[in-house]
Order: structure tokens, then sequence, then C-alpha cells
């Protein structure tokens, strides 16, 4: 079985000139100049990297891993980066239906269809 390659996704910023590549009225803050570090002391934020990149890992654990994590930073127990690579899914939102799938979820080989909580 051929694994699929690992996408990490960053808004990139042209430095030179200060400009976001794309739009700049859609770009994050950090890209527009005004972000500041939460830390005001000049201290380099600290970052718990957690790497489960070993095996393709399924979304209801990933899931549970994103929740304990949460927790554990509203604890105070500081920021985590996930590198993770998980089976496919489409999620559906709150407001979301079965209706609002555009392919058939019960055809063989179909993503699962996971209910999102946002």
């Amino acid at each position: 079985m051929r694994r699929r390659g690992l996408a990490l996704c960053a808004f990139a910023v042209r430095r030179a000139s200060g400009v976001a590549a794309g739009s700049r009225k859609n770009a994050p803050a950090q890209a527009q100049g005004t972000w500041e570090p939460v830390n005001r002391d000049g201290a380099r934020p600290r970052v718990r990297v957690v790497d489960r990149t070993r095996a393709l890992e399924d979304y209801d654990d990933c899931t549970a891993l994103q929740k304990e994590l949460v927790d554990a930073n509203l604890n105070g127990q500081g920021d985590s980066l996930v590198l993770v690579e998980h089976a496919p899914v489409y999620t559906l939102g709150r407001g979301a239906t079965r209706e609002h799938v555009l392919f058939d979820p019960d055809a063989a080989g179909a993503p699962r269809l996971v209910r999102a909580e946002r």
C-alpha cells in the first residue's frame, strides 16, 4: 500500500515586500504585520511537538488526542503541534445533513462521514 505524503498547511508570506501571497484582505493577522507574541517578556514560546506520523491513525483517535491536548492547554500545560495523518473522512458540521453530501456515502470505498462538533 502506498502511503500518501503528509501535508502541512502554511500561509506563505513574501518577506521582502511585506505583502502576503494571495489576497491581503483574507490574510491572517501574522501576515499583515499586526501579530505580537503572547509572552511579552521576549522569551520564545515553547511548543510540544507530537509526532504521530509513523502509521495512519484512526480519525476518532485523532479527535480524542486533540481534546486531551486542548484540556491540557487550558490547564496551563502549554501549546502543542500535532503531526498526524488520518484515514480519509468527510466531516459534517453542526448544521449539515446527509442531504448536503454530494457523493454516495454508502458506496464501496467512499470516505466515512463524521459528525463534527464545530
